[in-house]
């Protein structure tokens, strides 16, 4: 009598052996994404990093677009799950990493120094008053 299982393994047919690896990949990105962010929280105390209602707001607005909302609406949104904390962790882990990466000197695969501050979104220019 057959239940299923052919010329794989029953565990591998029933999709178990791609769960433990799906788990494991899992459990290595959130390990990850956990040090990291122990790591950048260290980093914010020790160099006292604090954000502004500027780019706590900025980054609200990109986010919000991501997601096809109005910011308000997202402010809403993430107030009622109360996210608004994790809100502020991100900025400031991004800030954070920012002040780090001023610090660092990062070269390309030649050796050229790589200049970051050429790498950062340009704020759009204001027209010129006539």
């Amino acid at each position: 009598m057959t239940h299923g299982c052919q010329e794989e393994s029953c565990e591998e047919g029933e999709g178990r052996q791609e769960d433990a690896e799906h788990r494991a990949e899992v459990e290595g990105q959130v390990r990850s994404s956990l040090k990291s962010d122990f790591l950048l929280d260290a980093i914010i105390k020790s160099e006292q990093v604090e954000i502004t209602e500027m780019e706590l707001t900025e980054y609200l607005v990109r986010t919000s677009q991501r997601y096809g909302m109005a910011p308000e609406q997202f402010a809403q949104e993430l107030q009622k799950a109360g996210q608004i904390g994790q809100l502020v962790a991100e900025v400031s882990r991004a800030k954070a990493l920012a002040v780090v990466l001023e610090r660092v000197k990062v070269s390309d695969k030649s050796g050229n120094v790589v200049n970051l501050e050429e790498l950062r979104p340009k704020a759009p220019e204001a027209p010129a008053a006539e």
